[in-house]
This record gives C-alpha cells, sequence and structure tokens, in this order.
C-alpha cells in the first residue's frame, strides 16, 4: 500500500482546533500522505496559529483565500494541488484516529477498481469534546438495516446516511465530476447523487474518527441559509430526475421529494414547496 493520500484540510475560525486536527493527520499510521490547508478567509487567528505550524512542517501547503468562497469553492481550489491517487475532505476542527487512512486504503486495495467511496462510522462529539452520539446508531434508527455497500445510487436518493466527513474518495472520481458543484451552498448530497450513479461505496463499521458538531462550523452555517440551502436541494433534485432514472429510482427520489415538501412546509417556504412539486409529478410521468 503504497499509493499517495491527499488531505484537503478546509478551515474556518477553527484557531481553537487546527493544531490538533493537523496533529492527528501527522500521527496516522499509514506514510503516504500530503497536507494542503485551505484557509476560507477565517475572521480568527486561524492563519496565524497554520502559519507558525508549518514552520516546522515546511512540507504542509497553506493556501490563504482572499475572500471567503465558502466549503465547495475551497475544497476545489485545494483539489487543484492535489497529487494524490485518494482524497479526503477534512475541516479544521475534526479529529482522524490513527489507523483511520491505512485502514481506508487497505480496503481500496481489496476492492475493485469500481470503488470510488470508503467511509466509516464516527463519533460525534459537543463543542466541549462530550461525545454526542454515533453516526452507525442514527443511521440504524432511519434505514432499520446495515449501511449498504456497491451502487447505492438508490439508497442515497431517499436517504442522507454516510458520513461525509469519513470519505476517502479515489481522485479520479473528482476529475469525473470536476470535483464539486460550485454553485451549491453545499456539497455532500450532490457528491453522492454524481458519484453513486457509477461509482461503488465501502462501508467500514469501525470508529474511524471524531467529528465536532459546533455552532459556528460550516454544517452549521450551512443551516442557517435555509434559503439557499433549500434552492440547492431543489438543484440536486433535478439533476437526479435528469439521470435516467428507472421505476425503482423513480420512487426513490418520490421519496425524497416528499421529505424536502414537508421540510419546506414546516419552513413556510411556499414558492419552494412550488418547485418540489414541479419535480414531483415529472417523476410521475
Amino acid at each position: 500500500m503504497s499509493s499517495l493520500v491527499s488531505v484537503i484540510c478546509l478551515c474556518y475560525n477553527h484557531a481553537k482546533y487546527v493544531v490538533e486536527a493537523l496533529n492527528s493527520v501527522l500521527a496516522q499510521t499509514y506514510p503516504h500522505i500530503e497536507i494542503i490547508i485551505v484557509d476560507d478567509f477565517s475572521t480568527d487567528t486561524s492563519r496565524e496559529v497554520i502559519t507558525e505550524f508549518i514552520k516546522t512542517h515546511p512540507d504542509i501547503h497553506f493556501i490563504q483565500n482572499p475572500y471567503n468562497y465558502g466549503n465547495c469553492k475551497a475544497f476545489n481550489l485545494g483539489l487543484e494541488h492535489c497529487k494524490g491517487e485518494f482524497i479526503i475532505d477534512f475541516a479544521a476542527d475534526d479529529l482522524m484516529h490513527p489507523e483511520k487512512i491505512e485502514k481506508q486504503v487497505k480496503a481500496f486495495s481489496e476492492s475493485g477498481p469500481e470503488t470510488g467511496v470508503v467511509h466509516h462510522d464516527a463519533r460525534i462529539v459537543d463543542e466541549s469534546g462530550t461525545p454526542v452520539y454515533l453516526h452507525s446508531v442514527m443511521v440504524h434508527k432511519i434505514l432499520k438495516r446495515s449501511i449498504p455497500n456497491g451502487i447505492i445510487f438508490k439508497d442515497l436518493l431517499k436517504y442522507y446516511f454516510v458520513n461525509s466527513p469519513s470519505m476517502m474518495i479515489r481522485k479520479q472520481v473528482f476529475e469525473e465530476l470536476n470535483g464539486y458543484d460550485e454553485t451549491l451552498s453545499y456539497e455532500d448530497f450532490d457528491f453522492w447523487i454524481r458519484s453513486a450513479r457509477k461509482w461503488e461505496y465501502q462501508y467500514l463499521p469501525e470508529v474511524l474518527m471524531t467529528i465536532r458538531k459546533l455552532p459556528n462550523s460550516m454544517s452549521a452555517r450551512v443551516s442557517g441559509w435555509r434559503k439557499r440551502h433549500a434552492k440547492s436541494t431543489l438543484i440536486v433534485c433535478e439533476k437526479a430526475l435528469g439521470m435516467g432514472l428507472n421505476l425503482d429510482e423513480k420512487r426513490a427520489l418520490r421519496f425524497r421529494l416528499m421529505y424536502e415538501i414537508k421540510q419546506s412546509i414546516m419552513g413556510l417556504n411556499f414558492n419552494h414547496t412550488l418547485h418540489l412539486l414541479k419535480i414531483l409529478l415529472k417523476t410521475l410521468q
């Protein structure tokens, strides 16, 4: 297992956590790793903290964005500098467990070239580091079955069950997709749908990462941008509809649309509800 793994560490106001996050990458049992840090115009002391850290780690590539571009574009800027066969999108407030990368590379080596993503279980903690829940426990309550492997396109149309921060992704997948869609406010649903149409997913039922849920985290900021987030979800559903769905896949998309319509009505976003209903009607044709 000698494949190079590129870790793109995205930072936005994570001065309190970024050194610990980077040290968790450096502490990996797998030796063939490159680190690209992208600071998305932090307004705290993140840049100063990172600049000081890389003085003793000169191999780390540090990109300082002149504006706050958002997660999708910031990641794509880091992706341009990656040389690895496999890519990890890593937030600067999370922690890798020591064997994470080694076990994911091994999973890729033991599976076929059709595997595009290897993901795993994760421990979710709050700002103080107190455990809140395991990702797998929450998922099993939703799916009521084990997390599926292989071509999981239909499953991902219905449910959000992949833990995005846990993913290791074959670089070829990003090359085919041209990275994340920078017109969207968040990346994971779109990435899942576009990648899972062709590539297989493999799941490791091990806790190999600790993920912090912070009030000012990227995910929290996205949830605050309700209208933009809803618009992005609408766009992804429209993309899915245009993928030549079979009958079962259309049913799965209808399940997703019904969920989104319910959320839209609860949020009194009736214009958005109308657009979702139009897509729903198209799945019946």
